[in-house]
């Protein structure tokens, strides 16, 4: 059934997955399309799915994201029609979402607009609001914007009303205060896309394809419900919609809307369900749906018409084509870490844990004039990719480690990923050994002519008055199986350290308390997995205490101050050390003395700095 055709109104899709629009920040800095954007979505559009919706594009001249697509003028349409090109010239449809971003702008110097004067957590500006007639003039931008996108030679438009920008924001009692006609009740508050979708019907005729694509659930107090939705999406089907694709969230509730890896397979897929029970036209389900047979079961089970995989088509392009052909344990599939979305949150273009060559389709690595030998020790993260560059442009790698296994303290997120670097660096070639004795004269037996070096970690001393005394587990020595915790546990450090150590040991039956000095708990964890694990350990009972400090330590209790100034004790059997490592260079100043080029590398601790890590190794293996 995945693989059976479908159609959108007049438009025939050779299959039912659909690459969801999944922003790049690979546009040029005025909006129009890079040659970037353009090897991105070829590489996709080769992998077979049916539908390509391109990224959201703004209709606005001036409230857009730096880097993302402006299809607001029509000197936009040459690029644009570059780029559908590209992608239906293997057969593939092609789409674009049209977008405006109302208070979620993020810009540093303009004033966001919004249906009410009301800011939202993640994007704290507080919105201009929108006069009516203003309103009225976006209905006509976004209907031109249709018109530009027809021309350029899409296939479909789609309307972003998901995520809580702009349209979304008009349909949401959270957010449109509004009295006008475009604000009340449900009714009133889908007056704007209903206009949107009346105009451009009026613009581009009745068998242009138009996609709509809403939150079901907006899963924020005073949001939308799946009941106002399925009202809606009433609403924009007879108002001429021709599919409609089911996400959820808005930025206050981002686990929604990029489910992290801790979120369930197929999370959003009921959402879908729902409102296929109440629409005929097609209806798109999306939301960690991450192999064919997860999909197929979905269509089977009648909760959706078409499946949206996003980031398992940046993981693998070719997993449409793999997964038809029945070459299922040849797919990279995504493991939902978002570091994708991290790249984002950092201005940074998108990125691929597991897929390097996500971003950079049309620059495939140049062998080096010269094969050198390389050694990679103790390299982490940055390490590896160092090593599978380096070897990529045709050099002898070998990478040894002192340790068990392959970056340990970022274990729970990491294991897919070093499954799939290992198995990269086999087919390159590359020698692994781990549990290596790694000193000059053992590096001097191998002659190599390069070594990349890992800086080394090295637990904090602690100045807490009594801790000397009593015996103290570092988080590490746990989390590599080398020491076991039972009973009242106290972690010193929130990090996200402390968070992994915590989740295995509640787990276990302990019971876990958390003390952290700094603000943040989790910190250095991607935000969105980090915000689904802190409410996971709190149900599972372990209890946080931020701001704080401990001052004593003595026989079964230690000392905290809280972030009250409130002086309080708590129970132990063990106290775990779960503070971040500090930075020492004894590998690379032991190294130096080899008759060898030693470059360093890392260290990094924290997931977050995978996109930095990714970098370095990168541009260590592209120098060589």
């Amino acid at each position: 059934m995945l693989f059976d055709k479908i159609r959108i109104a007049n438009l025939t899709l050779e299959n039912r997955i659909v690459m969801p629009p999944l922003e790049t920040n690979y546009a040029n800095e005025d909006g129009s399309v890079s040659q970037r954007t353009i090897d991105h979505y070829t590489r996709r559009a080769q992998g077979g799915p049916g539908l390509i919706v391109v990224e959201c594009t703004s209709v606005d001249p001036i409230h857009f994201h730096p880097h993302q697509l402006s299809i607001s003028d029509d000197k936009f349409i040459e690029g644009f029609a570059r780029l559908a090109g590209a992608i239906k010239q293997y057969g593939v449809k092609a789409a674009i979402q049209i977008q405006h971003p109302g208070r979620q702008l993020v810009h540093p110097s303009l004033q966001p607009v919004a249906p009410s004067p009301i800011a939202c957590r993640t994007v704290p500006k507080v919105p201009r609001e929108l006069s009516t007639s203003e309103v009225e003039e976006l209905v006509e931008r976004f209907a031109a914007a249709a018109i530009r996108a027809r021309e350029a030679g899409f296939d479909a438009v789609q309307f972003h009303g998901a995520h809580g920008y702009l349209i979304a924001q008009f349909m949401s009692p959270w957010s449109n205060k509004r009295s006008d006609k475009y604000g009340g009740d449900v009714y009133g508050r889908a007056t704007f896309p209903l206009e949107i979708i009346a105009r451009t019907r009026q613009k581009v005729g009745k068998d242009y394809p138009l996609i709509f694509r809403f939150s079901g659930e907006e899963y924020i107090r005073e949001g939308r419900s799946i009941e106002e939705s399925k009202i809606i999406a009433q609403l924009v089907e007879k108002e001429g919609i021709d599919a409609i694709s089911v996400s959820a969230g808005v930025y206050d509730s981002g686990e929604w809307t990029t489910p992290p890896m801790l979120m369930p397979r197929g999370c959003l897929v009921p959402l879908a369900a729902e409102i296929k029970s109440v629409v005929s036209v097609p209806v798109v389900a999306v939301g960690r749906i991450h192999t064919s047979q997860l999909a197929e079961e979905i269509l089977q089970q009648g909760k959706a018409d078409l499946i949206a995989m996003g980031r398992p088509l940046f993981a693998d392009p070719d997993l449409p084509k793999k997964a038809k052909e029945g070459r299922h344990n040849e797919i990279r599939y995504c493991i939902s870490c978002n570091m994708c979305l991290n790249s984002l949150f950092s201005d940074e273009p998108v990125t691929c844990l597991v897929n390097p060559d996500l971003g950079r389709e049309g620059e495939p690595e140049v062998k080096a004039p010269q094969s050198k030998r390389v050694i990679v020790v103790n390299g982490g993260p940055a390490g590896i990719e160092a090593a599978r560059v380096a070897a990529l442009r045709g050099h002898e790698v070998k990478l040894w480690d002192e340790r068990p296994k392959l970056s340990h303290r970022w274990s729970w997120l990491l294991k897919p990923y070093i499954v799939n670097r290992l198995n990269l660096l086999s087919k390159l070639g590359v020698e692994v050994e781990m549990e290596k004795t790694i000193t000059p004269e053992t590096l001097a037996a191998e002659k190599p002519e390069v070594v990349i070096a890992g800086r080394g970690l090295s637990a904090p001393a602690l100045s807490i008055p009594g801790l000397e005394a009593v015996s103290t587990i570092q988080a590490d020595d746990i989390l590599e199986g080398k020491a076991r915790a039972e009973g009242n546990i106290v972690i010193i450090g929130g990090t996200n350290i402390g968070f992994e150590v915590a989740n295995l040991l509640v787990r276990k039956g302990c019971q876990v308390w958390v003390i952290e000095e700094g603000h943040i708990l989790g910190h250095g964890m991607e935000p969105l997995t980090r915000n689904v694990m802190l409410r996971r350990l709190l149900g599972r009972g372990v209890v946080f205490h931020r701001h704080a400090r401990v001052t004593q330590v003595e026989s079964g209790s230690v000392t905290f101050v809280d972030q009250k100034g409130t002086e309080q004790r708590l129970p132990f059997h063990h106290i775990v050390v779960a503070n971040n490592w500090e930075p020492n260079e004894e590998l690379i100043e032991l190294l130096q003395e080899g008759d060898y080029e030693v470059i360093p590398v890392g260290p990094y601790q924290q997931p977050v700095q995978y996109i930095q890590a990714f970098k370095e190794g990168t541009s260590i293996g592209r120098s060589l």
